[in-house]
């Protein structure tokens, strides 16, 4: 079994240069006079997360995780988008398990009813996902902006 269970992320000031290789295909390589197809061109991506042992995080587990924040349960966050309360549990699962650690604590029923919270390491993988997505935002709107 690996060690180093890392995810590999760069850190914002690497995807400022995407800038500029966006504004290069856009512009080709006579500055203004590319083909009109190319103006109508919009940059859209699918972004996750991965280890060394392969995916780890996406849209859909952002998605599970942030509920989960919400609503304070994995059974109300897995019903509010449609899935078995099963499948949500094997998706939390496999997260932790490639990240080799829990990201949420299960609080068993009584008296008040169960829940579930997000470990320190589920919410700072919720900001990390929050925070690369922001930077690929940026990316796509500044594609109709001058470059600096």
């Amino acid at each position: 079994m690996r060690e180093n269970r890392s995810i590999r992320l760069r850190r914002h000031s690497h995807l400022s240069r995407w800038k500029h290789i966006w504004f290069k295909v856009k512009r080709g390589s006579d500055m203004g006079n590319e083909p009109e197809y190319l103006k109508k061109l919009k940059p859209r991506y699918k972004f996750w997360l991965e280890s060394d042992d392969g995916y780890v995080f996406g849209q859909g587990s952002f998605e599970l995780l942030r509920g989960i924040q919400e609503k304070g349960s994995l059974s109300g966050s897995s019903k509010a988008r449609g899935m078995s309360y099963r499948y949500a549990w094997g998706i939390i699962k496999e997260i932790e398990k490639r990240m080799g650690k829990p990201i949420l604590e299960t609080h068993k029923g009584g008296r008040f009813g169960g829940g579930a919270t997000l470990t320190r390491t589920g919410r700072k993988l919720l900001d990390v996902y929050v925070e690369f997505t922001k930077a690929f935002d940026q990316i796509c709107i500044d594609w109709t902006d001058e470059p600096s």
